[in-house]
């Protein structure tokens, strides 16, 4: 009797086990999901926050040197903060529920500048710094980034006279020697410069430590403007599964700095799409 129950119960665990597989297949990945704050570049940091808090799905912001607030005048979010200014972006944050976990695109002019960069970072618990150095300084980078436990990354800016850092492969030959400095994977920037991101994601594979997430109006024009994910030239769904391929583990950061009047509507829309894909 043992034996006959076993073999009408075989079938069944098998369909159980397939069903299961099955659904672990079709779970969609848990995205970490952040705005960068220049997406509302015309308002202060106190504002934007105001604006992020109300997103349903955000916990994470990613910021610049923003103004700070009306009370504090020309003040900006950075290393030159007072104590008093610090202990206001702390409770703003607190009070809001959100974390900062990048800051960019920022840099120094020498060394002494750079390590307070990562003293800012590291009070803040900032995880990643985006920037575009000269290369002179991508030794001093390494070694603090070693120091202090905070991710680097190059930012792939978009084709400019200042320097090549929106070509994929001069990052990769810059920074193949320094474990410790990656790519900010600028999608839009790619975009808006010519080059197809899922060759540029390629190209950095193994690399990626962060991401500016974007769709584009145009490809190959550096006036396009960015648009919600999904509306735009780009394959945004090809774009995530690269990302999803490569096992990438940092933050999906939205940065949309068009539509200044519907900023809300828009992240509102891009977080729904990451949601969903």
């Amino acid at each position: 009797m043992k034996k006959l129950l076993l073999i009408f119960a075989l079938p069944a665990l098998a369909i159980a086990i397939s069903a299961a597989y099955a659904a672990l297949a079709d779970k969609k990945p848990q995205r970490k999901i952040a705005v960068q704050t220049a997406t509302c570049w015309s308002r202060t940091f106190e504002e934007t926050i105001g604006i992020i808090s109300q997103v349903e799905g955000v916990r994470y912001v990613e910021s610049f040197s923003q103004i700070l607030s009306k009370k504090f005048g020309e003040a900006r979010l950075g290393p030159g903060m007072t104590d008093e200014q610090k202990a206001f972006v702390k409770n703003l944050l607190a009070e809001k529920n959100l974390k900062l976990v990048a800051y960019g695109v920022c840099g120094a002019a020498n060394e002494k500048g750079i390590k307070n960069l990562f003293e800012f970072a590291k009070e803040f618990g900032v995880e990643l710094l985006e920037v575009e150095p000269p290369v002179w300084q991508l030794p001093i980078y390494d070694k603090m980034a070693k120091e202090y436990g905070i991710k680097v990354a190059i930012h792939c800016h978009e084709r400019n006279p200042r320097n090549n850092w929106w070509d994929p492969q001069t990052v990769l030959d810059a920074i193949k020697n320094f474990e410790n400095i990656g790519f900010c994977a600028e999608i839009g920037a790619w975009s808006r410069s010519g080059i197809d991101p899922l060759k540029a994601m390629k190209i950095a594979e193994g690399r990626i430590a962060g991401t500016h997430f974007k769709d584009q109006k145009t490809f190959n024009d550096l006036k396009s403007a960015a648009v919600i994910y999904g509306t735009g030239c780009l394959d945004m769904k090809a774009i995530l599964a690269e990302f999803d391929r490569q096992k990438y583990d940092g933050y999906f950061v939205i940065e949309h700095g068009n539509d200044q009047d519907k900023s809300l509507e828009v992240i509102k829309a891009n977080v729904e799409f990451l949601k969903k894909n």
